[in-house]
């Protein structure tokens, strides 16, 4: 889980996310599903930008997809994203076939293996922003022309951005995002990351630090054996979260 803020102004789309990774065990009491939280860490990047199609996408939800024999960080599936697309199409086009892709290395109604998250770009110089879940069996993508002050808050707490500062409105994403770990701390982290996107460009205006990138197998190993350096810690107590779909 994560919390993931997009903030539409009038030359630029902000996307921001933290960075926290929890691992846990799922299990399910009477019919209800249910995450077993052991320990997080601060290592994880949710928010990422598609060169070629010009999309910035960020994810909320699973951590880990399966690409053969073995499970990745989404990072490794971004290229795939982009398969069919020369990125001189339309926004709705080039949205609509991400998510195609999105769905391929999804599985419907699966808990362990869906994606959800907002997508955002620019086309003729007016911002766009796409929400997605892979999860719902006829797929779920609704695609909108947004307007300054408009923003997506996957906790719903972001104030009113409207004619605020660049400067002010970076300070209100981090505070608000921070808020949420103080909330939430196995399930949100305080380290933020932002993208900024414009017409022409997109770059991280704040990046993480301890970053991680390998299979699901290499992050096990360097969770037991060098927790520190993902930012990472043991909860205790233990925490039981019911995941709501």
């Amino acid at each position: 889980m994560t919390q993931i803020v997009t903030v539409i102004t009038k030359d630029s789309i902000f996307m921001a996310s933290d960075t926290r990774l929890n691992y846990n065990e799922e299990v399910e009491e009477n019919g209800e599903k249910y995450m077993i939280i052991k320990l997080v860490a601060d290592c994880y990047r949710k928010t990422f930008y598609l060169p070629k199609v010009k999309i910035g996408i960020q994810f909320l939800g699973i951590g880990f997809l399966k690409d053969k024999d073995k499970r990745y960080s989404l990072e490794h599936f971004l290229p795939k994203l982009e398969i069919g697309i020369k990125g001189t199409e339309g926004i709705n086009f080039r949205m609509k076939k991400v998510f195609e892709n999105l769905k391929k290395i999804t599985t419907i109604g699966n808990t362990s293996n869906f994606i959800n998250g907002v997508m955002g770009g620019f086309y003729k110089n007016k911002p766009y922003i796409g929400t997605f879940n892979t999860f719902i069996k006829n797929g779920d993508l609704e695609i909108k022309k947004a307007q300054s002050g408009n923003l997506c808050d996957s906790e719903k707490i972001l104030q009113n951005i409207s004619n605020k500062t660049e400067k002010c409105i970076i300070k209100d994403i981090r505070n608000t995002i921070v808020s949420g770990s103080k909330r939430k701390p196995h399930l949100i982290g305080e380290e933020v990351e932002i993208l900024k996107i414009t017409q022409k460009k997109a770059n991280y205006i704040l990046k993480g630090k301890k970053l991680f990138s390998g299979t699901q197998e290499d992050l096990f190993n360097r969770l037991a054996s060098d927790l520190l350096s993902l930012n990472g810690k043991l909860l205790n107590p233990i925490i039981k979260e019911k995941i709501i779909l």
